[in-house]
């Protein structure tokens, strides 16, 4: 519970900051904002490192196929750093990076899913007669 009161509480100090910043120095308020995110995600790598053991041991406990798995976490993993990613372009004013963030995450999670989706689709033609 600590944890997250201390992101939150470090977060609105930033925010604040940020939006000072932005209206006399903007170009250093989209660094403080880079910078801060950049900081935060490497806060939460251990968290997040705990949360993947947990699922991937229930994965393997469930007799879930170890590449599957691997597919839905990378999948995840895109589309959190792409959002990340989206809402930095955004903030530093460009509204087209962003939206081409968003897609190249979309088209690689599309990438990382391709054996999954060819796996499945074996598996239906199998079915057929």
């Amino acid at each position: 519970m600590e944890g997250i009161i201390r992101i939150v509480g470090i977060g609105i100090a930033m925010a604040v900051v940020i939006g000072i910043l932005r209206s006399t120095h903007t170009p250093m308020a989209v660094q403080l904002s880079i910078s801060f995110t950049v900081v935060m995600m490497l806060v939460l790598i251990e968290p997040l490192r705990e949360v993947l053991t947990f699922f991937a041991e229930m994965g393997r406990r469930a007799g879930m196929d170890r590449h599957h798995l691997e597919v839905l976490f990378k999948a995840v993993g895109i589309a959190y750093v792409a959002s990340v990613g989206a809402q930095l372009a955004k903030d530093a004013g460009e509204q087209s990076v962003a939206v081409l963030i968003e897609l190249g995450g979309k088209v690689l999670i599309l990438t990382v899913a391709i054996p999954v989706f060819s796996s499945i689709l074996l598996s239906l033609l199998r079915l057929l007669p």
